[in-house]
């Protein structure tokens, strides 16, 4: 199999110039969900039907393409810092004056705005009254979610709020001082993949995307660290028992900084989120004990 890395917009750039050339060359497309939709805007992905997504729920997939894997957004934190029976319930427990000074997240994760506004709350203001009581604790931002969860291992701060649950388990398993809340979160779709229109080889296409959504594919999706669509599978290819967590849809897109958000206009985060997420249909999710998911549309 030739495989190329490279960023959506880059991609996709390829993509365009080599059909203005005469020439298809690749079979399939994979990345985020603001990259393949606008590969499906472009009429660049043929019709993606096979018998695999019958067990999709409609917000995983659509005529064009289908989810490979989920993200999502939730709180952690570390147990030599914080006390038994102390720790966090959900993001509204952010809010209390005790966190000053003990909260760190990554910057860019707009979702968790969104989530709660379209999901939780069903309110903006509401929301945004949310996240503004967690900016007056202080929050430490750190960019890039691996370097976060590290910190959090660390102790660099006793709590994390824009965590990845699936950046948990593995670590967990090694006796790492973290614990993540299951009770409340907020998730996206990630990863999917298209079938390119005029692929040079679409059977084979078609077979890579069977495998992506089977089973066995998204076990390999497990193993290597992703939260899968499958609700049978788990990062490190655990059950669903024995991860502890429960996950479903992400996607990913920087439309705003959400620290921006936090320190200035948060509300015109909210209207480019509103705009660019909800006009295109891409769901935000937000779960309440463990898989009772609630679809943002």
């Amino acid at each position: 199999m030739d495989h190329t890395d490279a960023t959506g917009d880059k991609l996709i750039a390829r993509i365009v110039a080599e059909g203005r050339g005469g020439r298809v060359i690749a079979d399939t497309f994979g990345g985020g969900l603001a990259y393949i939709a606008q590969m499906a805007e472009q009429k660049l992905l043929a019709p993606l039907v096979i018998p695999e997504t019958a067990a999709y729920p409609s917000h995983l997939k659509n005529e064009f393409w289908l989810a490979t894997d989920t993200q999502f957004f939730i709180i952690g934190w570390n147990t030599n810092l914080v006390k038994k029976g102390d720790e966090p319930k959900g993001f509204e427990d952010l809010g209390n004056a005790k966190w000053k000074g003990a909260l760190m997240g990554e910057s860019r994760d707009f979702q968790l705005l969104l989530g709660l506004a379209k999901a939780k709350y069903k309110s903006d203001d509401k929301a945004i009254d949310v996240i503004k009581r967690i900016a007056l604790n202080q929050v430490e931002f750190h960019r890039g979610h691996s370097q976060l969860i590290e910190f959090l291992v660390a102790g660099q701060r006793p709590v994390c709020f824009t965590c990845y649950a699936h950046q948990f388990p593995p670590r967990m398993k090694k006796a790492a001082p973290i614990q993540p809340v299951i009770a409340e979160g907020v998730g996206e779709i990630g990863g999917s993949v298209g079938i390119i229109r005029g692929a040079p080889h679409p059977n084979t296409a078609l077979l890579w995307a069977r495998w992506v959504a089977s089973e066995e594919g998204q076990r390999v999706y497990a193993q290597a660290g992703e939260t899968p669509r499958s609700s049978q599978c788990r990062p490190g290819g655990e059950s669903p028992a024995d991860s502890g967590l429960h996950a479903r849809p992400r996607r990913r897109q920087r439309i705003s900084q959400v620290r921006k958000g936090l320190e200035g206009d948060i509300s015109d985060t909210l209207r480019q989120a509103n705009r660019k997420e909800i006009a295109a249909g891409m769901p935000i999710i937000i779960f309440n004990q463990l898989d009772e998911c609630v679809t943002c549309a």
